[in-house]
């Protein structure tokens, strides 16, 4: 039995309800939708498969009111990246007071690392818990790393842009 196989009857021994969870062929990475109850996969890892079981075993059926959390997290994050430069140039071009400007970009910046939180936590839950499911935990690790270390990125840039235009 192929690696991947063993996993997927693993995680459906341990928890039936993920036999409803379809698995579907995506171009690259890998994703759990919330709201088609459905994992996408571009490859046959069996630790990406496991990382995504373990989302859907949280966040099956749209996960409630922490699967909220997570998907208003997820749109604060994506806009606080898109509008974090023009809020820079914005606050240079209509707040002169260099004390007011650092004080509104530290407020803005704390409140998108906040939003960010939710899920940097998810990924790295989901992470640890499909590592040390693994019977290889270590090269676990070093398949998810990666993806854990761009979903945390994702959620520092605009708390980093913000920080960086006080200096401006």
């Amino acid at each position: 039995m192929h690696r991947i196989q063993e996993r997927a009857q693993a995680y459906l021994e341990d928890d039936p309800g993920i036999a409803g969870t379809r698995i579907v062929k995506i171009p690259e990475g890998g994703v759990f939708d919330i709201m088609a109850d459905r994992i996408g996969l571009s490859s046959a890892d069996p630790d990406v498969l496991a990382h995504e079981a373990e989302h859907s075993r949280t966040l099956r059926g749209g996960g409630g009111f922490y699967g909220d959390v997570l998907n208003l997290s997820k749109t604060m994050t994506e806009f606080g990246n898109i509008a974090a430069l023009p809020v820079i140039l914005g606050m240079r071009a209509f707040i002169d007071d260099p004390d007011t400007r650092k004080n509104v970009l530290k407020t803005l910046a704390g409140v998108t690392a906040l939003a960010a939180l939710p899920n940097i936590l998810e990924e790295g839950r989901a992470s640890v818990r499909a590592a040390t499911r693994s019977p290889a935990t270590m090269d676990s690790v070093s398949t998810l790393l990666p993806a854990f270390g761009e979903h945390a990125l994702e959620g520092a840039l605009a708390p980093a842009l913000l920080l960086a235009g006080t200096k401006l």
